[in-house]
């Protein structure tokens, strides 16, 4: 159990903050595992009569469209198993092929079939390997990434610029916003002037006069950025 826990927090320390911090984090429940996956890396926990195995893998998506998406991977574990009178350790390696179907934004169902090669070695030097096909089928449930927050962010963005733009062109921004819009808008222009980039800069000195037409200031900086232009 201590491996379990040391394992989580590793990935979680430096998996999920330094790595893939673009990504989702996930929970699987399948039978009879559990898993931890931060794509393309997944840390996962499978019991079942006497024998515990700890495998990580990596995922590859070579498809994806709306609610499904396909991949391919590698997984390498470690066994240890206490069974039928014999007790030791192996090791598992396979290649796997899949798919998964989210049902919600947060809820998703995979399947995928992978051969795998097992060897394990009792304690008493019994050893065994060989081959096994192996089907995993698990629920898996997604927390709000990072990635989500920043297209919340730059929706939430996008629509306050369309209801100040609307306002705009309906002239129903109060004094208090007309005057904070003029400003940016006028700030980013001397900005712009600055850098050489005039016909940018005019760009923005015309935004202010949309907002107030008798901006003296703002015609005065436009004519002289057409005459740098030349």
């Amino acid at each position: 159990m201590k491996k379990i826990f040391f394992l989580i927090f590793a990935f979680l320390t430096f998996g999920v903050d330094s790595i893939f911090s673009s990504e989702r984090l996930s929970l699987g429940l399948g039978y009879p595992y559990f898993s931890l996956k931060c794509h393309p890396l997944e840390l996962k926990y499978a019991t079942g009569e006497g024998i515990d195995v700890f495998a990580g893998r990596f995922y590859l998506n070579f498809y994806k469209k709306e609610k499904v998406k396909a991949f391919t991977g590698i997984e390498a574990g470690y066994i240890n198993f206490d069974t039928l009178d014999l007790k030791g350790t192996g090791y598992e390696g396979s290649l796997f092929i899949g798919g998964e179907y989210f049902i919600s934004r947060k809820l998703s169902l995979l399947l995928d079939f992978s051969p795998t090669f097992i060897n394990i070695k009792s304690d008493d030097d019994y050893k065994e390997d060989g081959i096994e096909m192996v089907t995993n089928f698990a629920v898996y449930y997604y927390f709000s990434g990072k990635e989500e927050k920043k297209k919340s962010i730059i929706q939430s963005t996008s629509n306050e610029k369309k209801i100040i733009s609307e306002k705009t062109k309906e002239n129903k921004l109060s004094e208090t916003e007309k005057k904070a819009l003029m400003k940016k808008h006028f700030n980013r222009a001397t900005q712009l002037y600055s850098e050489g980039k005039y016909k940018e800069a005019i760009a923005e000195w015309k935004k202010v006069l949309e907002i107030d037409s008798a901006h003296t200031l703002s015609k005065q900086k436009i004519e002289k950025a057409k005459e740098m232009k030349r």
